[in-house]
């Protein structure tokens, strides 16, 4: 039997469901009822949260051993429950910390990617460049070009940096002056309607 320090005068089964985390009672009381209900099974193994003492909620593995009588029947069962909150909350880190790591590869990749296609796009844009001669709308255009290149240059510098978790270096930006200087080439691309 479950009893509290405080609670004594509480059976065992109603002390355990009256702690349980509400959104938990359901499916522990279920699985319990299931176990003590098969003649055949003789273990009982559940993670559910359950309130402390203080009123905190603590992430519970409870195992137990169902004892039975010649007719098979639950009469007692024997167990322990232990606190796996700290596990859980280190397991939840250690996943975090690996999805920010996968989130970090694929950045790289996708950075040095992306990198490659700027190279390009910057070394046609001087060929281009060239070959307008003084035919002020394509230089226009090869201008507005090299200038989103090299902004998104910046860009996959910043994307590799955090790939490689080096730390940015943050500076003051106009909005006003960056917003304006892409206002030909967002212009051209959304339309009259954006």
């Amino acid at each position: 039997l479950l009893r509290s320090r405080n609670e004594p005068s509480v059976s065992g089964f109603d002390f355990w469901r009256e702690r349980l985390h509400p959104d938990d009672v359901e499916e522990a009381v279920a699985r319990l009822r299931a176990v003590l209900a098969d003649p055949d099974c003789r273990d009982w193994e559940h993670v559910y949260r359950m309130r402390r003492d203080d009123g905190t909620w603590a992430q519970i593995r409870d195992r137990g051993s169902v004892v039975r009588d010649a007719d098979g029947r639950a009469v007692r069962m024997i167990g322990a429950m232990l606190d796996v909150t700290a596990q859980r909350q280190l397991e939840e880190q250690l996943q975090r910390s690996q999805r920010l790591e996968a989130i970090g590869q694929l950045t790289g990749g996708v950075a040095h990617d992306f990198n490659n296609l700027l190279t390009v796009i910057l070394g046609n844009t001087d060929l281009i460049a060239a070959a307008a001669g003084d035919k002020p709308r394509i230089v226009s255009l090869v201008n507005m070009t090299r200038t989103a290149a090299e902004r998104g240059a910046e860009l996959t510098r910043r994307l590799l940096a955090f790939a490689r978790r080096q730390a940015l270096d943050p500076g003051v930006t106009d909005i006003d002056e960056l917003l304006s200087g892409m206002f030909e080439l967002l212009h051209r691309t959304l339309g009259d309607h954006v």
